[in-house]
């Protein structure tokens, strides 16, 4: 039986469980699928919270790179659908501008972003 609570060391050990027993997939969707498959079922449910360990809280994003395709991958939880952007299709030329989409907004995102992206500021560093 593997361990089933929201704490770290136990979302640790189910992912490595997973990883060993899920299938190899050839075809790149289905891996995707697969990896995302995954990342959700060892994310703490938004609004989860444990105010006793802060260092406990909900998932907000999951990422995946696809190096072979050069696409990346991200689904954020308040949103409803997985999107990409295919690095292929950006200017990652030095001096080429910054771009980004808000992931916050109302329209819920979803499939290949990649010309929905529009010119941004740098985020501005902590120091």
């Amino acid at each position: 039986m593997i361990p089933g609570t929201i704490n770290a060391a136990d979302r640790f050990v189910r992912v490595d469980y997973f990883l060993k027993s899920t299938p190899k997939f050839e075809d790149g969707k289905s891996a995707i699928a697969a990896a995302m498959s995954i990342m959700r079922s060892i994310g703490v449910p938004l609004g989860m919270e444990d105010p006793d360990h802060p260092n406990i809280s909900a998932t907000l994003w999951r990422s995946l790179a696809d190096h072979s395709n050069k696409k990346y991958y991200m689904e954020s939880s308040s949103q409803l659908g997985l999107f990409w952007v295919d690095l292929k299709q950006l200017n990652l030329n030095e001096g080429a501008p910054i771009v980004g989409v808000v992931l916050d907004s109302a329209d819920n995102s979803f499939g290949d972003v990649s010309k929905d992206l529009q010119p941004m500021q740098m985020i501005s560093w902590m120091v």
